[in-house]
């Protein structure tokens, strides 16, 4: 199994699913996650939905998406096929 893992800005790493093994939204108060992250949406970090994907898993950052997509190296959703 892939995991993600990027440098957060404590200079520590965080680690995420791939989004198809992150089917479901495990925050307590149903707020929309990052499915890459899993944090929420911030002031100068907001949430975008740039697939075709729906649920919980269409989510994401968008500094966590062009991480994901520079690390894959590919510009294809694995999830919904979507470029």
């Amino acid at each position: 199994m892939d995991v993600f893992t990027a440098e957060n800005e404590d200079g520590g790493y965080d680690r995420a699913l791939p989004a198809e093994e992150s089917d479901k939204d495990d925050d307590d108060d149903g707020g929309d996650l990052c499915r890459i992250c899993r944090s929420p949406e911030g002031p100068n970090d907001p949430l975008r939905y740039p697939c075709a994907c729906r649920g919980s898993i269409k989510y994401v950052h968008q500094e966590c998406l062009r991480l994901w997509l520079n690390r894959r190296g590919y510009k294809q959703c694995e999830v919904c096929g979507r470029t």
